[in-house]
C-alpha cells in the first residue's frame, strides 16, 4: 500500500514539530567545550542530536 504524498508529509511534519530542536547555543556549547580540554586531551568526534532523535 502506497500512502499519497500529502499524507506521508503531513506525517512528517507531525513528527518533527513533536520532537524538541537544538539550538545554536547547544551546539556553540558542544564545540566550547570540546575546544577547552586540556593540551593532552583529543576530541575527535561530537555527535550532537536533540534526545528526541532516535537515529
Amino acid at each position: 500500500m502506497r500512502l499519497p504524498l500529502n499524507t506521508m508529509q503531513a506525517a512528517a511534519k507531525s513528527m518533527a514539530d513533536s520532537m524538541r530542536t537544538l539550538q545554536a547555543e547547544d551546539i556553540a556549547d558542544a564545540v566550547l567545550s570540546a575546544a577547552s580540554r586540556p593540551a593532552h586531551v583529543a576530541v575527535n568526534e561530537i555527535l550532537v542530536r536533540p534526545p528526541d532523535q532516535t537515529r
